[in-house]
């Protein structure tokens, strides 16, 4: 009879009675959620995050595109510092890739899996390189001292492709690649 009203109490919420010595409580009885052992194991994992956003993520890399477009035509044009380029490639990457990340994940940036913004911030980097030296062509042009042609006339005469031609080698090739490398790795 006591069995049963010790199982009835228990039920209803009371404390259990003390064990006796040798006795084993029941399961349901057990002061700990889990055994102290646990904490010794891998750290839980974290949570995991919601879609991404790449509509916004290419907003922002946009938005650090067009900033690195006009630092691109103040070094490059205004300034003339044809070298001063790698250094705006590597601040311009950072700018693309770390508004391609704000964009996908917000300010929580560093809690993400990685997956396609940093590929894509890379490609914005390249579409940043064009729009950069576009600007210096056109900014050129513009700028052309003593020429008595209108500026449509000007970019008739010299095509895109001629006027890169010649000053693409010497840094050129690094400039993508340090754009493209640093936004990618900024995106991460």
């Amino acid at each position: 009879m006591t069995d049963a009203s010790d199982a009835n109490d228990q039920t209803a919420g009371q404390a259990a009675p003390p064990a006796r010595p040798g006795e084993v409580r029941p399961a349901s009885a057990r002061l700990l959620d889990r055994p102290p052992s646990d904490r010794f194991g891998p750290p839980p994992r974290p949570p995991e995050v919601v879609a991404t956003r790449t509509g916004r993520a290419v907003a922002g890399g946009l938005v650090g595109a067009a900033a690195a477009a006009v630092l691109w035509l103040l070094i490059g044009g205004i300034l003339d510092l044809d070298a001063g380029l790698v250094v705006v490639a590597i601040v311009g990457g950072w700018l693309v890739g770390g508004g391609a990340a704000l964009g996908a994940w917000g300010r929580g940036a560093a809690m993400h899996v990685t997956g396609r913004i940093p590929w894509l911030a890379a490609a914005l980097a390249v579409l940043t390189w064009l729009a950069g030296t576009i600007t210096l062509y056109l900014y050129a042009e513009i700028t052309l001292p003593a020429s008595s042609l209108t500026l449509a006339a000007r970019l008739a005469s010299t095509p895109f492709t001629d006027w890169l031609a010649p000053q693409f080698l010497p840094l050129g090739p690094l400039e993508i690649l340090l754009l493209a490398g640093v936004s990618w790795w900024s995106a991460r």
